[in-house]
């Protein structure tokens, strides 16, 4: 079997750190493979190469998902025609927003950058309207980060994703100095976040998932202020997630260093629980 690590916004096979030598060193007789590729543009577009990626496995696949990888999994799922009898066996998703951003990260995201909001401005601007409306909208959920209302501008309906694919995002100095060297993609990585908006269509993928033979569970992090980067699951999901609980500097530090070593005990009970998920379909 192969343990194929997806990674999410703007991230590499690096952003899993350890844990794929840790699950290897536990489960000897898997292999590791890595899907990369470039989080900008036609979200679509990364589905269908997913999907060819899958098609050409000859073994047996576990799919392992940071963040937007997770989304993008279950999209490609049902794209998947194996040439042989390999089969996807589970798709494991870890802090996939399936269902939008906490208010939590959109209230500190915009505190968080604040020093960045020009840069940012300029590009999510170019994708939603004029300045001026980017900074009406700005203000707006700056006066009232939890409660949008209907008459917000097209910016402020994207807030959410906004905040962690530009600004807060981009406070992060591993990603700050991927977008600075690659600044004329920024309006492309914008458009790839596009199903962060689409909230409704998650529960589509559910029922897809459900009803096919593919095991899986996802995990949301909380914080021990009970703060989550993820909105939770419609209450007739629940059986298909559980709570991750580790410490962090705020939830977009954790969410974006969820596999870090920098919480030891926190990434030993993850790994222990994947393992057994994993052995549950080996």
């Amino acid at each position: 079997m192969i343990l194929i690590y997806v990674h999410g916004f703007m991230g590499s096979k690096d952003s899993f750190g350890n844990l794929p030598a840790l699950i290897q060193r536990e489960l000897p007789s898997t292999t590791i493979g890595h899907f990369e590729y470039d989080t900008e543009g036609n979200n679509e577009e990364s589905v269908k190469l997913l999907a060819e990626h899958l098609n050409k496995q000859t073994d047996d696949m576990v799919l392992l998902c940071h963040s937007m990888g997770g989304p993008l999994a279950i999209d490609a799922s049902k794209l998947y025609r194996p040439t042989g009898s390999s089969k996807i066996k589970m798709i494991l998703a870890f802090d996939s927003p399936f269902f939008g951003l906490s208010p939590t990260v959109t209230s500190h995201g915009f505190q968080k950058a604040n020093e960045h909001v020009e840069k940012v401005t300029s590009v999510l601007s170019s994708l939603w309207g004029s300045n001026e409306s980017v900074a009406k909208s700005n203000e707006s959920i700056a006066k009232s980060p939890t409660e949008p209302t209907r008459k917000s501008s097209g910016w402020l309906a994207l807030g959410a994703a906004a905040i962690i694919a530009g600004a807060a995002a981009y406070s992060h100095p591993t990603v700050k100095e991927n977008v600075d060297r690659h600044a004329s993609k920024a309006f492309d990585k914008m458009k790839f976040l596009t199903p962060l908006l689409k909230v409704t269509d998650m529960s589509g993928r559910f029922e897809y998932i459900q009803s096919t033979d593919i095991a899986f569970h996802g995990c949301f992090l909380e914080l021990p202020d009970e703060s989550r980067f993820c909105n939770p699951c419609p209450a007739k999901y629940d059986h298909l997630f559980s709570v991750h609980r580790m410490t962090g500097k705020d939830v977009i530090d954790a969410h974006m260093g969820f596999f870090t070593d920098k919480d030891p005990e926190a990434l030993l009970r993850l790994t222990v629980s994947t393992v057994n998920r994993i052995n549950k379909v080996l």
